[in-house]
């Protein structure tokens, strides 16, 4: 399950790691070099895998920006990174490096998994509704990005994202229809575990690779799902009926998430007060949940399949 993660580490023996890299190359401020950089070769031997490592001068090494699934195979297409991948990468870095990296600490951590679905995953996207202390932002059909100050969780279409980055597709996955879902902790690493640090080793222990696996899962099963709806005013018999009614043909013509996204803005511009925008939400939240006018979108039922598959397949492996 995990892709980039990023290493800190310190050593009074930083520098000596230079030799073992790839296209070294010196950052210079008024003539003194403050950081080197350079490249951990990919196993694999795929362009593009290759893991950045930098040293400044304060004897700090930073390894990562590069997915550790594609460093050790080439691709997180095909390949999703399995506890025991993980500890040989860790293993293996350090025996190239001679450090004992896996006592560096986690500044950066991304972890998903891919699903192959019956459709295209832009019929999927658009019945994923809200996440709570996350802004949504939608980038055309292909994918979601959920974001706040320190995290993110994606949505996104892997085979267009293979496609849009030049990189190979097997023959055998070209017409399949592949939805990533990824959660990536940009920082406070340790704080969102609620530990006091996460070190590299614990990557590959049995109880924090749960815990990656089941806060992937909630994020996913806090989404809002979007319902199908059903207009059919000769269900209308009593005054709620009539009142989510109205709600629901507001939703059908302009969205249900634009209609959020305005009563944010008049929120935000004074024009709703905060106790105002909550009652407006629930409104819209509890008419799109009404059996009496709407369905449960096939997509969001497949897909719910779907990540609960992919948690047992996941254990199977790993767990």
């Amino acid at each position: 399950m995990y892709d980039t993660v990023n290493m800190l580490l310190f050593s009074e023996r930083a520098n000596d790691i230079v030799k073992y890299l790839d296209h070294v190359r010196d950052i210079r401020q008024d003539g003194i070099c403050v950081v080197t950089t350079g490249y951990l070769r990919s196993p694999s031997g795929h362009e593009g895998c290759d893991l950045k490592v930098s040293v400044d001068h304060n004897g700090f090494i930073r390894i990562g920006k590069t997915s550790l699934c594609k460093w050790l195979h080439g691709d997180n297409l095909v390949h999703y990174l399995t506890r025991t991948d993980t500890k040989y990468c860790i293993e293996a870095i350090g025996d190239i490096l001679h450090m004992p990296i896996m006592d560096s600490n986690i500044t950066r951590l991304d972890f998903g998994y891919n699903m192959i679905l019956e459709g295209k995953p832009k019929f999927y996207i658009p019945h994923l509704g809200e996440l709570a202390r996350y802004n949504r932002l939608q980038i055309k059909e292909e994918s979601i990005y959920y974001s706040n100050s320190l995290r993110k969780y994606v949505v996104y279409d892997k085979i267009k994202e293979q496609k849009s980055r030049n990189k190979s597709i097997p023959a055998d996955l070209k017409n399949e229809n592949i939805i990533r879902l990824e959660l990536q902790i940009n920082d406070g690493v340790a704080r969102y575990f609620r530990e006091s640090f996460v070190k590299t080793r614990m990557l590959y222990d049995v109880d924090f690779y749960s815990k990656c696996l089941e806060y992937w899962s909630n994020h996913y099963y806090k989404i809002q799902k979007i319902n199908n709806v059903m207009l059919n005013f000769g269900e209308v018999t009593t005054k709620t009926h009539l009142y989510q009614f109205g709600i629901l043909c507001a939703i059908e013509k302009y969205g249900e998430l634009r209609l959020l996204q305005q009563i944010r803005g008049a929120q935000q511009s004074k024009k709703l007060t905060r106790k105002q925008a909550h009652v407006l939400r629930e409104a819209i939240a509890s008419a799109s949940r009404s059996s009496q006018f709407t369905m449960e979108c096939p997509f969001i039922m497949e897909l719910d399949t779907q990540i609960n598959n992919a948690i047992n397949l996941i254990k199977e492996d790993n767990l």
